[in-house]
């Protein structure tokens, strides 16, 4: 009978473990959110020109659509030396990854703050935002504590200039002698050495920038695999590379709203070329963040107003 009680127990504790699994396992599983942020660098504290690495890692679920912002020349007074993207990631459990690796640089000593970076997606329809945490970067000068001169001296006292030259009379003869020889020698290099002409290679146009990188663009065949929201982000970050390096108007950094508002006072913008920049970023937002319908043939319409917008404002057409 003992025998009896004690296997019955057993099974009933046997039972609870088993339910407590799978409970814990549940919320598990419910812990694991939508979309999912986290930034890190390489090492918190650098001497002066060492390079950082910044890493955003994006980690969703595969019904969540995401974008990871490109930078611009500076993140947090950081001069952005070079920057990576990975292709999304389909991993067997659902979820989707993607990384961005900026490499970071600067000559000032000081202390920096990365800020939050916020990246768009969209889920069920809905647009929306997420936000990483702030990173701080301490830049230490690469000067020793022991190079700092730890006492102040005082001067000598006079020395006679007869004396001077008497002491050091051989020295000083030699010294006189190298620099005339030194002198002659560069005399006779000057009159012997061919005029140099130096190249200068000029800047890249802002056209070709902006052409090359819609060859990439169209190289990814995103309007064929219907990632249409995308194609029109980074078609619409093209065009506004391009504005900004063509007509120094900051349009990266700014909404189309307070983009529009500059273009309107900028008297070297094209007026005939104002309306149409303004619909084509107007339908790009719609698209991105209102989730309006497009077709196919609606996104390659939007390349080539921008090839022809691009190849009417080139420097060249409008000088």
């Amino acid at each position: 009978m003992r025998l009896k009680i004690i296997n019955l127990l057993f099974v009933f504790l046997l039972l609870l473990q088993t339910s407590c699994l799978k409970k814990e396992s549940k919320n598990i599983e419910m812990s694991k959110q939508l979309i999912e942020v986290k930034v890190s660098v390489d090492k918190p504290s650098v001497k002066i020109g060492d390079i950082i690495s910044y890493t955003i890692k994006v980690d969703a679920a595969s019904n969540v659509w995401f974008n990871i912002p490109a930078f611009s020349e500076n993140i947090g007074g950081l001069a952005v030396y070079n920057w990576h993207k990975s292709e999304k990631v389909h991993h067997p459990n659902g979820r989707v990854t993607q990384t961005q690796t900026s490499e970071l640089e600067t000559y000032l000593v000081d202390d920096y703050e990365i800020p939050a970076t916020n990246i768009i997606y969209t889920v069920d329809g809905k647009t929306n935002y997420i936000s990483g945490t702030p990173i701080y970067i301490e830049v230490t000068s690469v000067a020793s504590t022991n190079d700092t001169f730890s006492g102040i001296r005082d001067i000598k006292g006079p020395v006679s200039i007869q004396l001077l030259i008497k002491k050091k009379s051989r020295m000083f003869m030699i010294a006189i002698v190298a620099a005339l020889l030194a002198t002659l020698t560069i005399i006779l290099l000057v009159r012997k050495r061919k005029e140099v002409v130096k190249v200068i290679v000029p800047p890249t146009p802002a056209h070709i920038i902006a052409f090359n990188a819609l060859k990439e663009l169209e190289a990814k065949h995103l309007i064929e695999k219907n990632h249409i929201k995308e194609f029109y982000y980074e078609l619409s970050n093209i065009l506004r590379h391009y504005i900004e390096d063509r007509f120094t108007l900051k349009a990266p950094e700014r909404t189309t709203e307070e983009f529009l508002i500059e273009l309107n006072n900028d008297k070297a913008f094209p007026k005939e070329y104002r309306e149409l920049l303004k619909k084509f970023l107007t339908e790009s937002d719609l698209v991105k963040f209102a989730n309006r319908a497009v077709t196919s043939e609606n996104a390659h319409n939007a390349e080539d107003k921008t090839v022809e917008f691009i190849d009417q404002t080139k420097a060249s057409k409008l000088t």
